[in-house]
């Protein structure tokens, strides 16, 4: 897996955490890719896309009301991790599920220069997993995407395999432990 290339994290990096009025906490990232609109859409909804990057399995309904579910892990006879139903499917530029846990995941994409900003936002009930370790988490994924999108894909059965001496898992806990010493 080539999820990381070490570099410190910049505040542009690190996303933003908050409160909306409703009481629910988000964590917002926005990337630019050097990719256009289309191709990172790929990335969002196709299963063969998606596993480069964010999950080693998925099942999506790319549609309104299309249920999804995710592995997360690398072993197939585990339960899906992530399950949900996509409430906004607008392409190629918004996509939106509302999960079983009550977390909604949101995904907007707009052109920039030759590339495009990406958006993503999760919101989730106060308390629920709205943490530091949501955020690095998050954070790793936003750093294998682009590689994904470079040809790069993530290695799930490679990190699994070596989860406790793996560098992603030395990366989540150095980006887990940079945010913990960030002010709120």
């Amino acid at each position: 897996m080539t999820a990381s290339t070490n570099s410190p994290i910049t505040p542009a990096d690190e996303g933003v955490i908050g409160e909306h009025n409703d009481g629910r906490a988000f964590i917002r990232f926005e990337r630019h890719l050097d990719h256009p609109v289309e191709r990172v859409w790929a990335s969002l909804t196709e299963p063969d896309q998606i596993i480069q990057w964010l999950c080693h399995r998925v099942e999506i309904e790319p549609k309104v009301g299309g249920h999804f579910t995710m592995w997360l892990g690398a072993t197939d006879g585990e339960e899906p991790e992530e399950t949900g139903q996509i409430t906004i499917f607008e392409p190629p530029h918004l996509l939106e599920s509302a999960e079983d846990d009550g977390s909604t995941l949101r995904w907007e994409l707009r052109p920039q220069g030759t590339g495009c900003l990406l958006t993503f936002t999760d919101t989730r009930p106060l308390g629920e997993r709205a943490s530091n370790s949501v955020r690095a988490g998050w954070h790793l994924r936003m750093e294998q995407l682009p590689e994904a999108l470079n040809g790069r894909p993530t290695d799930w059965v490679a990190l699994d395999a070596t989860r406790t001496e793996h560098d992603a898992i030395a990366r989540i806990e150095e980006i887990y432990w940079h945010y913990r010493n960030q002010p709120r």
